[in-house]
């Protein structure tokens, strides 16, 4: 898997499509999911303590609960605004610390997922050459067929499988391994070194707007020629504030990494390409001047 700012490329069987597609319904109504709701319990339990621990000692701090419940006060004060979303190491942290890991907060924990163990790993790189690479329409696919089990990385096989001409894959190819991503295991056999890269989300760049461009065409290419089965469509139209849009992007985000988890799981045989968008349709009365493009 390697990600192009909130862009997803993936390597799954082909089996696994339908419940990919049930799964993708979750995303179009932006409604509460089970984590979400789950998170929120927690959190107001963490909370409550607090609450009733100021009620007993009218001088009682949030540095002081932070002490006690075995975190930062700026995560706890980040959860208390709504700036971060509770993870399920820092609400068993919380629960232990504070004494109130009860049966049934215990239960709600155990329902929780756990965060991803990649995001240690993951490097983010603004380099121009890695910007160039990933946002070619074509590498990042590349680099994920040869995820692909039981595939043999040849040029000849990925010029067939990923429908490409030879001169193009042999072009990638080369640039994959100047940053890192591919290397040559044996003469004309290639694999991908399955390091994990990333370029910067929400930073404005030319190229990554261009890739994004590209993904619309061939989204739209799809609607007539790739079967309802193995592809998934959908909107929703909500009315909203500014306001909740960076924990809107937040939440979507915690998402796609849940359903990445999902569809990684077993053989991997296909490369599918998972993007999402929201987008303002009512006119935002901003300054254009002052936005990330």
């Amino acid at each position: 898997m390697r990600f192009l700012g909130d862009l997803y490329f993936l390597g799954v069987a082909h089996q696994q499509t339908k419940r990919f597609i049930k799964t993708l319904c979750l995303l179009s109504s932006l409604s509460p999911l089970p984590t979400i709701q789950l998170m929120s319990k927690l959190q107001n339990v963490i909370f409550e303590e607090y609450n009733k621990l100021r009620i007993q000692y009218q001088s009682y701090s949030l540095r002081s609960f932070a002490r006690k419940a075995g975190v930062s006060v700026a995560t706890l004060s980040n959860l208390k605004s709504g700036r971060i979303p509770l993870t399920r190491d820092t609400a068993e942290r919380c629960l232990i610390g504070l004494n109130i890991l009860t049966p049934e907060n215990y239960k709600l924990l155990g329902q929780l997922p756990r965060r991803r163990k990649f995001k240690a790993d993951l490097k983010v790189s603004e380099s121009d050459e890695v910007i160039e690479v990933m946002t070619d329409g074509i590498s990042l696919s590349i680099v994920s067929m040869l995820e692909a089990d039981n595939f043999l990385g040849t040029i000849d096989n990925l010029s067939k499988k990923m429908r490409l001409q030879k001169r193009e894959i042999n072009r990638s190819i080369s640039s994959l391994k100047r940053i890192g991503l591919v290397k040559e295991e044996s003469p004309g056999i290639f694999m991908s070194t399955k390091e994990k890269l990333s370029t910067p989300i929400d930073i404005p760049n030319g190229r990554i707007r261009n890739f994004h461009r590209m993904d619309l065409e061939r989204v739209a290419k799809s609607l007539d020629e790739v079967p309802i089965d193995c592809r998934d469509s959908g909107a929703i139209t909500v009315v909203t504030s500014l306001e909740r849009i960076q924990e809107a992007k937040q939440r979507i985000r915690e998402f796609r990494r849940s359903l990445i988890d999902f569809l990684e799981q077993g053989e991997k045989k296909e490369v599918f390409r998972f993007i999402t968008h929201l987008i303002p349709l009512s006119d935002l009365n901003i300054n254009q001047g002052d936005l990330k493009k």
